[in-house]
């Protein structure tokens, strides 16, 4: 089994991360909440009342955008799959390429012509122009530097604020996980079950500054030596 026992509850509105060793399951889990793999046993609930299967985004760990589509033809391509064509959808996609941080001149440029970490802006605007009650991050800035990283997760923090839905970001980066979440979740080694989940007792908003204060350092030292200490 990959994962077994895993019980995990995430409030609406809560912004969750998950740390754990190479190969336990963690995008396996996400890919269980985005409906992209069913468990073999269990039960997977995205609400705990009537309404409908709330709407999803998934943020991959490359951004997947297309080469021969523009920067605002691949941020609008998930309106056009849900049938949503036109000017208005046009109008959807240039506001989510502002609203990452990207200038009204980007739209027109191909991926190949962007940095990674525009690339990345991009692939958030693709999320976000659906207007998400569920947003999933599959480690989706291990590729990038560390500076960068962070004024992403800064944006990240931004988004998540002004548009309120509800986060699971999957990293291997504890500083991350902590800047992110109001919990980090750590798992166990495959087949993965809950080793520890750590409250973040910081308030929003977080600014860069946090990461350089004793509090944060030693969660930090807390989570990888529970990491450290369920590695095999």
């Amino acid at each position: 089994a990959i994962i077994d026992s895993l019980s995990v509850r995430v409030d609406a509105g809560e912004l969750v991360a998950i740390v754990g060793p190479s190969g336990c399951g963690k995008t396996s889990f996400l890919r269980m909440i985005a409906g992209l793999e069913s468990p073999t046993r269990g039960q997977l609930r995205l609400s705990d009342g009537p309404m409908d299967r709330p709407k999803i985004a998934y943020v991959f760990q490359d951004s997947t955008l297309l080469p021969w589509r523009t920067v605002v033809e691949n941020i609008v391509l998930p309106l056009e799959l849900a049938g949503k064509s036109g000017r208005q959808s046009y109008q959807a996609a240039e506001e989510a390429l502002r609203l990452v941080g990207l200038r009204d001149d980007d739209a027109a440029k191909f991926p190949r012509m962007l940095s990674g970490g525009m690339r990345m802006r991009v692939s958030l605007a693709r999320a976000v122009v659906t207007h998400p009650q569920v947003m999933l991050f599959d480690e989706p800035f291990a590729a990038l530097d560390d500076l960068l990283r962070s004024r992403l997760n800064e944006e990240i923090l931004r988004l998540w604020k002004d548009q309120q839905w509800t986060g699971v970001f999957v990293t291997h980066h504890v500083s991350e996980a902590i800047f992110l979440s109001k919990r980090v979740i750590v798992l166990t080694d495959r087949p993965a079950r809950i080793a520890e989940v750590f409250d973040i007792p910081f308030e929003y908003p977080r600014s860069a500054s946090l990461r350089t204060t004793p509090a944060f350092n030693q969660i930090v030292e807390k989570i990888v030596a529970q990491l450290r200490g369920g590695e095999r």
